[in-house]
């Protein structure tokens, strides 16, 4: 069961912010928010033994669905033949040895990662930022070769990543099946990460490709869940709960996952406005990406005194 309660909010009456705390209920317990997730990329934290990690105040972890699909999902029979997959033995809480909630990233910072984000030079942390990542709004926009020379390949249908010699495609239905089958609590819908060098138009262009590979996502995640066809209408107003539907692909533990979407839009407050409303109203919660690029600004901090219960 997946259930959300606000505890606090900002009261403050000089500044009118919408800070909260809250709760959050999943099946494998509660999450005081804003709550710090931990990455444990291939399902386990590096240098600490699982047996060690449980005894640890960490509340949740966050595993990345295209590392476990090449490096512990898949096995490849031949070089040519095709690959097939052996499920994690009781889903990844076992496998981790994680008793606690665990999110599975879609895969879709991979797009960046070994998109974009190579070709610019840009790294996941803002120091390893260059200077007009940092500082987009001082670049010329002219001309779209920010745009140019992607190591991957993406469309409509997915995206196809150079993998040990051989290209491997991820769509918006095979995320969805993969994080099935890996068995987190939250799982996410496939999106495209997009660089902070990549221009206006193009960042425009991925958002649509995003919003539309939701659709997809949501499609997939119930017929997975209970084979039932879903209608998604156009402005996402239905609700996508997974609240108590079982599996019946994938040998997963009997509970629940919840599927959750990104905002994106990248440096472009606009766009990050427009994502944020499509799914607004659509899901419970939903994580905002790409911008990090202005952690270095973000000093505010709101003091446990400001906060009243209501």
């Amino acid at each position: 069961m997946f259930e959300f309660k606000i505890v606090a909010k900002d009261r403050s009456t000089s500044r009118r912010t919408k800070a909260r705390t809250g709760v959050f209920t999943t099946p494998h317990g509660d999450l005081a928010t804003p709550e710090l997730a931990f990455v444990a990329t291939e399902g386990e934290l590096k240098s600490i033994p699982k047996e060690i990690l449980k005894k640890l105040p960490v509340k949740l972890i966050i595993v990345n669905t295209f590392h476990l699909w090449t490096k512990k999902m898949i096995q490849k029979k031949t070089v040519d033949g095709p690959s097939t997959f052996y499920p994690l033995p009781s889903g990844i809480h076992d496998f981790s040895g994680f008793p606690r909630p665990i999110m599975s990233d879609s895969g879709g910072f991979q797009v960046f990662s070994m998109g974009f984000g190579k070709t610019h030079g840009v790294g996941k942390m803002t120091s390893m930022f260059p200077q007009s990542a940092r500082h987009p709004e001082e670049r010329s926009d002219e001309g779209s070769h920010y745009d140019q020379n992607n190591p991957v390949k993406i469309s409509d249908n997915g995206v196809t990543f150079p993998w040990e010699g051989n290209p491997i495609t991820l769509s918006p239905e095979k995320s969805i099946q993969l994080q099935r089958q890996i068995g987190a609590d939250i799982i996410f819908a496939f999106d495209e990460c997009t660089s902070p060098l990549n221009s206006y138009e193009y960042t425009k262009e991925a958002l649509g490709r995003t919003h539309r590979w939701l659709k997809r996502c949501i499609r997939e995640f119930h017929k997975t869940v209970d084979g039932r066809k879903l209608k998604v209408e156009n402005d996402l107003s239905s609700s996508f709960n997974s609240q108590n539907l079982p599996s019946t692909i994938y040998p997963l533990p009997s509970r629940s996952q919840a599927l959750f979407a990104i905002v994106q839009g990248g440096y472009f407050k606009d766009l990050r406005e427009k994502s944020e409303k499509y799914w607004n109203g659509s899901f419970p919660i939903f994580p905002k990406t790409n911008l990090v690029i202005f952690w270095e600004s973000a000093r505010s901090q709101i003091s446990s005194n400001q906060l009243d219960a209501g």
